[in-house]
């Protein structure tokens, strides 16, 4: 004879949960949050095998009973779903990412006092490479690389709010890697104010919160940052900063050792509102 069963209940109770828990996390956005947005479709599958396994259980819930005793291996699926409810997480604040430190672009190109020495010749010969160029020739396509990589960042500002991460992972990028080919340039980007405990006064960093995968191996990344209004902002404030791109030797308290950074020097910053997303996705 068919009865109710507690336990097929319960189950189907939890599949429920966990169902609406997916559809609430894709159907928001809410699930950029968490995990990279290429790992979404995964996510919408899992869906959707839960939508079937709920339909099924619902079969289950008049059967044959084993016994009317609860079984208690339900309360480690139960508890994920409460804490999930009542404390309905927002992903991860600065303060959380911070203590894993910051990511401050080292420059990677290590000739970068050599464009800065007015009285170089125009041609010299490469390190180590055995191979002439024109430094005048160079200087100009470099300058001429610049204004094209400048006029698409400026592009992508004249989008949505959604491509302004780009904009700010593109710079950090360029600027970088590409140090020389971006000194005394102008770069504005948006991002949340970060300090560390050895900073100069006037000293900040404009971060954004880099999610590779997913909130496990996020990081914050950002480019080092000098203003005489620095101390009228807190941390984690987001800011719209303007600067000019420069220099400076940093000591890294981590590993104790000096390293070269490039630096903006800022022209105007001002306050925005915290963006939808505050990561930005390789």
């Amino acid at each position: 004879m068919r009865k109710f069963n507690i336990n097929e209940f319960i189950w189907f109770i939890i599949l429920l949960g966990f169902t609406f828990l997916l559809y609430d996390l894709t159907s928001t956005d809410k699930l950029k949050l968490f995990i990279h947005p290429r790992l979404t479709q995964y996510v919408k599958i899992t869906f959707y095998v839960l939508v079937i396994l709920s339909i099924v259980q619902i079969t289950r819930v008049f059967s044959k009973g084993h016994g009317t005793k609860i079984r208690k291996g339900y309360i480690l699926f139960v508890l994920p779903l409460l804490l999930v409810f009542i404390v309905n997480p927002k992903g991860l604040n600065a303060q959380i990412i911070a203590k894993k430190g910051v990511n401050l672009g080292e420059i990677r190109n290590s000739n970068i006092g050599n464009i800065q020495d007015k009285d170089i010749d125009n041609k010299e010969e490469i390190e180590n490479s055995g191979v002439q160029v024109d430094k005048a020739t160079e200087s100009s396509e470099a300058q001429s690389i610049t204004d094209n990589q400048m006029e698409i960042n400026t592009d992508y500002i004249s989008f949505a709010n959604t491509q302004e991460s780009q904009v700010f992972l593109d710079t950090i990028n360029n600027v970088s890697n590409n140090t020389e080919e971006f000194l005394n340039q102008e770069v504005s980007v948006i991002g949340f104010i970060y300090r560390q405990e050895d900073f100069k006064e006037n000293q900040f960093v404009i971060a954004r919160m880099l999610l590779s995968c997913c909130v496990a191996d996020t990081q914050v990344i950002g480019l080092l940052c000098e203003s005489e209004e620095a101390n009228n902002f807190n941390d984690s404030e987001w800011v719209r900063i303007t600067g000019t791109v420069n220099t400076t030797v940093y000591l890294d308290p981590k590993f104790n050792q000096e390293i070269s950074l490039p630096l903006l020097k800022i022209s105007s910053i001002e306050r925005v509102s915290e963006p939808e997303s505050p990561y930005v996705y390789p």
